[in-house]
Parts: C-alpha cells; structure tokens; sequence
C-alpha cells in the first residue's frame, strides 16, 4: 500500500507541537496524528513527527510512503540517508 505522510511543526525554542496527516496515495485522509513534545527545538519536533508518521504507517502496513513536510533541513537529510544507505548497503552486500 501507498501513502504520503505530510507534516508541520510550531515553537522554536519553547512550547513545541507537531503533527502530521498519513494520506492514501488518492488524497483520501487515513489519521492524522499529533504530540505535544514540550520544550524543544523546531528540528527536533521535526525529527520527532516524521519518527512517529513513519511508525505509524509502517505498523498500519503502509510500505510505499512519500514524506512532505515545512522543515527543507528535514526532507533533504532523511532523503540523502536513504539514497546513501540503498547506494552503498547494496554495492557492500554484492562485493562480500
């Protein structure tokens, strides 16, 4: 199953929120999902709601999910890991 996990985040420092929308690949609302996370910086509710949409469509047997999100910091760090650990995990598993 697909999905897009769309999040938002508010406080920097102080009093931080977030929260974020898992969306059937058709645009149809599947939850939305939010946390109060106390005092913290913005990329760190950031960090925190991608973790917490992830988790839970991956739990909901979500597989294919497209992350949007406010944070540009956020979407370019989480999309270089995966290119590098899928360029590099494989290429390693391949020469062993």
């Amino acid at each position: 199953m697909a999905s897009v996990l769309v999040f938002l985040t508010k406080g920097n420092p102080g009093p931080t929120g977030a929260g974020a929308m898992l969306r059937a690949i058709d645009g149809s609302l599947v939850y939305c999902l939010r946390e109060g996370l106390g005092v913290a910086t913005n990329n760190a509710a950031e960090y925190r709601v991608v973790i917490l949409g992830l988790r839970y469509a991956l739990e909901r047997g979500f597989r294919h999910i497209r992350v949007q999100g406010d944070s540009k910091l956020v979407c370019m760090q989480v999309y270089f890991f995966f290119l590098f650990y899928f360029c590099f995990s494989k290429s390693y598993t391949t020469a062993n």
